[in-house]
């Protein structure tokens, strides 16, 4: 099949640190490659993918100048006029809400992939598309906070383990990775650390509208706490040697998130979760099996210190049988072929 992969314009596909999204985009563009025709909508100045077209709008990323919807609907442009003398066979695109607009006035071949939670623009325009767009959700979870879309299908993220490291040695210390907002619980981690009195190291990203939350919610508590280690952004190979050794990671979430890729990562190098009861957690989550879900901060305290009966192959596991990148994208080839 000749399909396109349109991805925001915010970040390069693949990602050098931070970008969920963008990341599965490409572990599903590399897979699909494999036996399809590839071509990518993404910014960069090269491919990063093998045997995956780059055809990009911009040559570089434009989430550092803030996120211009503008710049969201110039990418999406970009792929529907390529179509009109490329004819894919299916156009693939990934929470770029403004090709839903398109869609109402063309005719395309559209399967598009919900990544984020509702906002007021997605509500409108899939409302004025769901009959021409096929919609899918990343989890049931995900797929219940949008009740006006009549028919919709559900795919799992899934990661190429065979390249990801994996050990069953574990240090003495807890792990959080993610954006430093506050519906992701870095202060709700921090409190477990003090709580169990384990040193948690945290990697992520201050985006400038949280730096204002961050310089006085999260810095003044992580210059009082002993036990946490600040490392900022980290490269996807920091990232698999800090989650590799630490002795569980900590998701602490207080929003409905659509899918993790981070609890993924977590598991696929065999360090068990230990994670708030809510969104897609108990889709991921095992409970006792490859981490635990609980209720609240005691709890996550509580699990820390039975962490050592989750067998790290027990979360290796999980990623090999149920979230693997093949696995994701003969799932997304079967909705392109039944529906195109």
């Amino acid at each position: 099949m000749k399909i396109a992969q349109v991805s925001k314009p915010w970040q390069v596909v693949p990602p050098s640190k931070y970008g969920g999204v963008e990341r599965i985009v490409a572990f599903l563009s590399e897979e699909l490659a494999k036996e399809n025709d590839v071509t990518l909508f993404a910014p960069g100045d090269k491919s990063l993918i093998p045997n995956v077209r780059l055809e990009a709008f911009f040559k570089e990323p434009q989430g550092e100048k803030g996120l211009d919807r503008n710049a969201e609907l110039a990418q999406a442009l970009n792929a529907v006029i390529y179509h009109n003398h490329e004819k894919f066979d299916v156009i693939h695109a990934h929470s770029i809400d403004p090709i839903l607009a398109l869609a109402t006035v063309t005719k395309l071949p559209l399967i598009f992939t919900f990544h984020s939670v509702p906002s007021i623009p997605s509500e409108l325009l899939s409302k004025m598309s769901q009959n021409k767009v096929h919609f899918v959700f990343v989890s049931h979870a995900h797929r219940k906070s949008y009740p006006w879309i009549k028919k919709a299908d559900v795919v799992y993220n899934g990661l190429p383990y065979q390249e990801y490291p994996f050990s069953l040695k574990k240090k003495d210390y807890l792990a959080f990775v993610g954006p430093l907002r506050p519906e992701k619980g870095v202060i709700e981690a921090m409190d477990v650390a003090k709580m169990t009195k384990t040193k948690l190291k945290i990697a992520g990203r201050i985006r400038p509208e949280i730096d204002a939350y961050f310089e006085k919610e999260i810095k003044p508590r992580m210059k009082t706490n002993k036990y946490v280690e600040f490392l900022g952004e980290i490269t996807d190979d920091q990232r698999n040697q800090m989650l590799m050794y630490a002795k569980a990671f900590l998701f602490p979430i207080n929003w409905i998130e659509p899918f993790s890729t981070s609890l993924l990562e977590s598991l696929v190098v065999g360090t068990p979760v230990v994670a708030f009861n809510k969104a897609s957690v108990p889709e991921i989550i095992n409970d006792g099996v490859n981490g635990f879900i609980v209720e609240n901060v005691k709890q996550m305290a509580n699990a820390i210190k039975k962490i050592n009966i989750i067998d790290p192959k027990e979360c290796r596991n999980t990623i090999e049988v149920k979230f693997n990148s093949q696995s994701m994208a003969n799932n997304y080839l079967r909705l392109y072929r039944k529906y195109f």
